[in-house]
């Protein structure tokens, strides 16, 4: 039998639109839309072999219709406003926002693009903005807002001859230029929907959903459920509305019927959230199978072994079963984060190696499923062609092979229906198998008491008077500021521009509900919940001369250096940091100098078959792998052969320290160097650090300081 793949493309958006009915707050329902939402059912369309699965969001499908409608975004009205009109306040907007997005992928190629940003300057502050604005012309804002909303349209629309016509101009746009390409984007996003329900129909795609406004549905039935997997969290006060879980569910289940012609079978729960509360509800609302991730299988009662992963399982509530197909986290991160650094060839190949290598388990007279779940929008920013190549070989290759096929979770299910059944479905979610991004943290809870609070007030309502108009219209607006996108910027574990816009459109929404049910508004709402943002990456200010001996000598040894902290890992999707809390990066007047922290467990502890490659890319390309022998000893080892007065110094004690000359990465100064690290086990990337792209930096010359102190 041939192995089957079933790939579930994740389309989600959280509700931008503004509390009052009015515009959307954020722009990216319409910018993923012209980008990533149009690029894969294009892919799709264009190989008639290939079956894969799209998660659809209702919140993400309901402000495609408003825009339809007539509500615009911010950056809409941005853009339009013409460039001979704008005010400080918006040319401020310009400078702080129209840079939004992948600078490697998206602003690095076009000439003129990157000239604007150049302009800009790279460490921009809105303090600067009055001096910044003063070095642009109304050409440079009219290109500006051309660019930006060209940077975002999709390989699948590079063929039109508008958007072709734009991108040879380059510059000097007009404004009938602009409101063209608005109007174009407006077309694509009009066809969307219908163009995956016609796939739908057709049988060469299956659409699952999730819940409505995308909440962590064990949360929302029993907040104490994170015990669970969190048994000494500091959790907010118990949360338990199992009815709004249900109605996220039946709602979001109608909602596909009545946009797409039918209805959904598949669930993936908001971040593969589940509990054995959750089976008996979703059965009820209409669904046969969900997902979830590998981690909680593994922790699930009834699991039987690696080659468990490969079947569908039946997982038990207190009454019902449902099917439930368990994600190779592997693979699916593989995607996400490790293959638009490769080569899209050489990527294609070692997915499908990997799927080839795979232990299978003994053949049991049904065909081994391999589960692919992600996001299916975010990670083609960081492809330099927007994930065409990849995505086109990938397919090209599953469908052309004969030992796999590519199939949807509802055929298999019915073709192969689930054999084992777990006697206990473990309660988590698809990162690090717990609900911690979204309940525990001071600022989660905080947001969990708020919501609370209103709930009860909303729950007062509706029990005095079940019929009342305001206390369904301020309920709806709780089951918005259930969404879980909310909490997933609380926290330091995520950094956003964004974040204290995430936080003014929570507290908007629960705000509102205590409006409609004309009650006073408790002042814990009118202040942000959200801390400032600490600053994670800094330049080098300074030389530094540290002594390379895997301990901090002295205080200010690294004084002046840079830093990346974990905090750049933080995104719009998850990877674990993997063991290292922090990186600083310097140089002196002839060595470049890197410094790994690592967590708590520290580098003794560090497992040997986790190695770190440190990449550095200057005039030449250098790789230094570090690794710890099963005696604890490290050693590293360089790609390019080091020679006399061009030897690197390594060591490792409670930090890891690198001191690598100039004449070994090739580089004078001024020259541009730019570097990552990656944690790889057995040789695969398991986690980078920044997560996309590179560190950047100049090589100073002996007059560094005194330049630096002059200004």
């Amino acid at each position: 039998m041939p192995l089957r793949i079933a790939f579930v493309w994740h389309m989600h958006q959280p509700l931008y639109l503004e509390p009052d009915g009015g515009e959307l707050a954020m722009p990216w329902v319409r910018l993923h839309g012209v980008k990533a939402y149009a690029d894969m059912v294009t892919v799709v369309e264009e190989e008639p072999e290939a079956r894969v699965t799209f998660n659809l969001v209702p919140s993400l499908l309901l402000q495609i219709e408003a825009y339809m409608q007539g509500k615009r975004d911010h950056f809409w009205r941005l853009t339009e406003r013409p460039a001979d009109e704008l005010d400080d306040r918006e040319r401020e907007a310009l400078l702080s926002h129209f840079f939004s997005c992948n600078w490697a992928t998206m602003v690095e190629p076009y000439a003129r693009y990157r000239e604007l940003l150049y302009l800009r300057g790279k460490r921009y502050s809105p303090g600067a903005a009055g001096e910044v604005a003063a070095r642009f012309a109304v050409q440079d804002w009219r290109d500006l807002q051309v660019w930006y909303n060209l940077c975002w349209m999709g390989f699948s629309s590079r063929g039109d001859p508008l958007i072709q016509e734009l991108l040879e101009k380059g510059r000097n746009f007009s404004e009938e230029d602009k409101l063209l390409l608005l109007d174009y984007q407006l077309q694509l996003l009009s066809s969307l929907l219908s163009r995956y329900s016609s796939l739908w129909r057709e049988g060469r795609i299956e659409v699952s959903t999730s819940p409505f406004y995308h909440p962590i549905l064990p949360l929302l039935i029993d907040s104490n459920i994170a015990r669970r997997c969190m048994p000494s969290a500091q959790l907010p006060s118990r949360f338990s509305y199992p009815e709004d879980a249900r109605e996220q569910l039946v709602r979001a289940r109608r909602f596909i019927e009545e946009r797409m012609g039918r209805a959904p079978v598949g669930l993936w729960p908001s971040e593969g959230s589940v509990a054995p509360e959750l089976v008996d509800m979703a059965v009820d609302a209409g669904f046969s199978w969900c997902g979830s991730d590998q981690m909680v299988l593994e922790r699930s009662k009834g699991y039987d072994g690696p080659s468990g992963l490969f079947r569908p399982w039946l997982a038990r509530g207190e009454h019902k079963e449902i099917a439930v197909v368990f994600r190779h986290h592997g693979l699916s991160d593989h995607i996400g984060f490790d293959y638009s650094a490769m080569d899209p060839g050489r990527a294609v190949d070692h997915f499908l190696s990997t799927l080839r290598s795979l232990d299978l388990g003994p053949e049991d007279g049904h065909p081994p499923l391999v589960t692919v779940i992600l996001d299916g929008e975010n990670p083609w920013e960081y492809y330099s062609d927007g994930g065409e190549a990849f995505l086109r070989r990938l397919y090209t290759a599953l469908v052309e092979d004969e030992e796999i096929e590519m199939v949807t979770p509802a055929r298999h299910l019915e073709e192969h229906p689930p054999q084992r059944r777990l006697s206990e479905l473990y309660s988590g979610s698809w990162i690090n198998g717990d609900f911690g991004i979204w309940i525990g943290g001071e600022e989660e809870n905080k947001a969990w008491e708020l919501l609370l609070r209103a709930r009860r007030a909303v729950s007062e309502e509706l029990m005095a008077s079940p019929g009342s108009v305001s206390g369904r219209q301020a309920l709806e607006h709780l089951l918005v500021a259930e969404g879980s996108d909310w909490f997933w910027w609380y926290g330091d574990q995520f950094e956003t521009a964004y974040g204290m816009e995430f936080d003014r459109l929570f507290r908007s929404y629960v705000e509102s509900a205590y409006r409609l049910l004309d009650r006073d508004v408790p002042d814990e709402l009118h202040h942000p919940i959200k801390g400032s943002a600490e600053v994670v990456d800094e330049q080098p200010v300074s030389f530094i001369k540290p002594e390379i001996d895997g301990h901090i000598s002295f205080y200010w040894e690294w004084a002046g250096a840079g830093r990346v902290s974990r905090h750049t890992l933080g995104g719009a999707m998850y990877r674990g940091s993997g063991g290292i809390k922090g990186l600083y990066f310097g140089f002196d007047e002839s060595r470049f100098y890197l410094r790994l922290d690592p967590e708590d467990s520290g580098f003794a502890a560090w497992p040997h078959e986790l190695s770190i490659a440190v990449k550095i890319v200057g005039g030449r390309e250098l790789e230094i792998v570090c690794s710890a022998g099963e005696d604890g000893r490290w050693t590293a080892v360089s790609t390019v052969e080091t020679g006399e007065g061009a030897v690197f110094d390594f060591a490792v004690g409670e930090i890891l320290e690198l001191g690598v000359p100039y004449t070994l990465l090739a580089v004078q100064p001024f020259d541009e160097i730019r570097f990552c690290v990656e944690l790889r086990r057995h040789g695969i990337v398991e986690v980078r650090f920044p997560l996309y792209g590179f560190v950047s930096m100049s090589i100073p010359d002996e007059d560094f300081e005194k330049r630096l102190w002059m200004v």
